[in-house]
């Protein structure tokens, strides 16, 4: 039996929601409740449109402790399968003020042209949180790429 399953999307994002600068931003958070791990099963990247010349935009995967959680805008997840539940995790997008202690699990880049890029974990190999922690988005254009608007989600069970 499969576990119940969430989403927490971004929705649109104009492309000055985007950080113009040399370091990555957070996009994109799920954290897990008090009492419960966060499975990240997938994430996806896609552009609202984009040409051959734009440069790629590089996407981390990243878990964090939650040590200062940062300042953000909240993102209620969805729920994608299972009957009878009550989201714990909860969501943020578009940070103005970085959470920290991030730790870095993997880098892809995505160009704008194209999308969308779904990345999946394969079963037994997915992105686990520890207890009350997060599982995170960070996106960064590289110096003079012209951002595009787009959106991120990251699936997500708890258990």
């Amino acid at each position: 039996m499969s576990k119940i399953a969430w989403v927490a999307d971004t929705g649109r994002l104009a492309d000055t929601d985007f950080a113009a600068v040399a370091t990555a931003r957070t996009m994109l958070s799920v954290i897990a409740p008090a009492n419960k791990v966060l499975t990240a099963v997938s994430f996806e990247v896609s552009f609202e449109q984009g040409a051959g010349a734009d440069l790629a935009l590089q996407v981390e995967l990243c878990a964090c402790t939650q040590a200062t959680a940062g300042t953000s805008s909240a993102v209620t997840p969805a729920q994608l399968r299972g009957k009878g539940a009550t989201v714990g995790a909860s969501a943020a997008k578009i940070f103005t003020a970085e959470p920290t202690t991030i730790t870095v699990l993997k880098t892809k880049f995505c160009h704008p042209f194209g999308g969308p890029y779904l990345f999946e974990h394969p079963l037994g190999r997915e992105v686990d949180s520890e207890v009350a922690d997060a599982v995170l988005l960070r996106c960064k254009w590289p110096t003079g790429a012209t951002r595009r608007a787009g959106a991120l989600n990251i699936e997500f069970e708890e258990g």
